[in-house]
């Protein structure tokens, strides 16, 4: 296509031409990059693992500013928090009245699983006691958590005795 005529018969593209080419890379390296994500999946899973661990890491400083004992109880698609009452017949509670350590069911297709004492802990029955205590004296006990979205990748989550969290992604064996 010409796009000037001048004496030297330049040849060159025109800017609708040159757009339609740049839109057309657009569409191409957007679909390159969905086909090879997986569509965000592995960041909502990293991102419920880092939550996860804050709110450990959290209610372990509560329990220990506010010399309460706290819990928490693991289901495979939920988790919730509990504080002990030693003025209520079962002792501990559900926390129910506080936004941020409120029962906190997991996205869709996403999995907890959890090792105490490197035994799997059965999710079959429900727990009316927490599987994990964090202790005001500042003492935690310690565990290694599982978060999994599919069969993909998954993140682990392992707390030792001083309550410090260690999280990482991990590739299946």
């Amino acid at each position: 296509m010409k796009v000037c005529s001048g004496r030297g018969g330049n040849k060159g593209f025109t800017l609708l031409e040159m757009i339609v080419v740049v839109v057309l890379v657009g569409i191409l390296t957007s679909l390159a990059v969905l086909s090879t994500g997986d569509g965000g999946r592995g960041d909502k899973l990293q991102q419920e693992a880092k939550r996860l661990a804050a709110l450990l890491e959290l209610a372990g400083d509560e329990a220990t500013l506010q010399t309460r004992e706290y819990g928490v109880v693991f289901a495979p698609d939920h988790y919730r928090f509990m504080r002990f009452d030693s003025r209520s017949a079962p002792g501990w509670l559900a926390i129910e009245d506080d936004d941020v350590f409120r029962q906190r069911k997991l996205p869709e297709g996403m999995r907890l699983s959890l090792l105490l004492d490197g035994l799997s802990v059965s999710f079959t029955r429900a727990v009316d006691k927490p599987q994990v205590l964090l202790l005001s004296s500042g003492e935690r006990t310690p565990f290694i958590l599982y978060l999994q979205l599919g069969e993909g990748p998954r993140w682990k989550l392992e707390g030792g005795y001083t309550g410090k969290i260690a999280i990482g992604a991990e590739a299946l064996p």
